[in-house]
Order: C-alpha cells, then structure tokens, then sequence
C-alpha cells in the first residue's frame, strides 16, 4: 500500500482558535496602592456561570488567560477585608485588533459606623 501526503491548494486552510487574555489590576479608589485578594469571575456576555474565578496577589494583579475571541463580563465576587464589593460589571470584547484588555478598577474603603 502507498501513502502520499500531498499538499492540496484548493482545500481552505484549517484556521486555528484565536486566543486572548485579560488583565486586571485592582487598586485603592484612594491612594491607588494595588488591593491583594479581590475575587473576580469571568462570563460569556449574557451568561450567568462563571469561566473562571480568581484572586488578585499581593501587586493586586490577575489574568485571565487563553480566552477565545468574544465578549466577556467579569465581576468582583469576593471584596477584599476592609472594602466594599463592587457592583460594576465590566464588560470586554477581546478579538484581533485587541487581543489583550487591561483593566484598573478601583475600590472604596468600608466606611466605619
């Protein structure tokens, strides 16, 4: 038996899924010094569960990583000890002119009674 691994130029080329990221950096409304522990949960626009669900680290940074193009929401699901959970939701379309988004929320201080 012969096998022949011939290049075919009428057959369309398999185009591969395109990858994005996002990158969030959340911050002290005050004195914009990076806040670590924040939660942060990333949807499909329009959806209700969560891809991913993560924390910022001590610089107050997290990334979401190989994310198809598309639009997204990400949430703050979690406050921080000493500040109050924002109720913004963020939305983000990631595609070929901007593969990556960068985000900088910032948060308030809980007001003490």
């Amino acid at each position: 038996m012969e096998i022949h691994n011939f290049y075919n130029p009428w057959l369309p080329e398999i185009e591969q899924d395109k990858k994005g990221e996002v990158s969030l950096h959340k911050q002290d409304s005050e004195t914009h010094s990076p806040i670590a522990g924040a939660e942060f949960g990333i949807r499909k626009k329009d959806t209700t569960n969560f891809i991913d669900v993560q924390a910022t680290g001590e610089d107050g940074v997290l990334n979401f990583k190989d994310l198809n193009y598309g639009e997204y929401e990400i949430v703050e699901t979690k406050a921080p000890s000493g500040y109050e959970l924002s109720p913004t939701v963020h939305k983000v379309v990631i595609n070929e002119q901007i593969p990556v988004v960068t985000l900088k929320p910032r948060t308030k201080k809980k007001r003490l009674p």
